[in-house]
């Protein structure tokens, strides 16, 4: 089903494809004596990207769900990328939200909410290699921890290579 929902969306929309993946980490006694495990923790993600010759944009939605403690947290993370001289160098911004809550909680009330703004120049060596230069800064509040608002500033050269 998938392969055909992939083929007839490169048919009518080319450069664009959709995909999807999910994991669990850890495994915690449901309860004493119930002789049941459960997952710590369900992680899913779905990633919609949209890459003509001209730009590359894109969207991933993560939904985190830990069982044992009632904790969630969903993740957004839009991004927009241009491509200059036939893909030599892509210049752009990746951008994100991070909710969570726990024990039952609305997304009225979370313990934490951060966002952050990525700006990225990108060097294409080759189809396997590149070289990105990135800032990033990030602000939100961990109200349950802190109680306080936190801000990050970082800078960083990314050297990627696929075999």
């Amino acid at each position: 089903m998938y392969r055909a929902g992939e083929k007839v969306l490169g048919k009518f929309l080319p450069g664009m494809s959709v995909s999807a993946n999910g994991y669990c980490e850890g495994i915690n006694a449901a309860g004493k004596g119930s002789g049941r495990t459960t997952p710590g923790y369900v992680q899913n993600w779905l990633y919609a990207t949209y890459d003509p010759d001209f730009c590359t944009a894109g969207v991933e939605v993560g939904f985190r769900d830990g069982f044992v403690l009632n904790a969630q947290k969903l993740e957004i993370r839009p991004s927009f990328y241009y491509k200059l001289l036939n893909n030599f160098l892509s210049v752009g911004l990746g951008a994100g939200m991070e909710f969570g809550y726990n024990n039952g909680k609305s997304f009225e009330d979370v313990p934490y909410n951060f966002w952050f703004i990525e700006p990225q120049v990108k060097v294409n060596i080759n189809s396997s290699f590149y070289a990105a230069f990135v800032y990033r800064y990030t602000a939100g509040t961990y109200a349950d921890i802190l109680n306080k608002d936190q801000k990050t500033n970082w800078f960083n050269i990314r050297l990627c290579y696929t075999l």
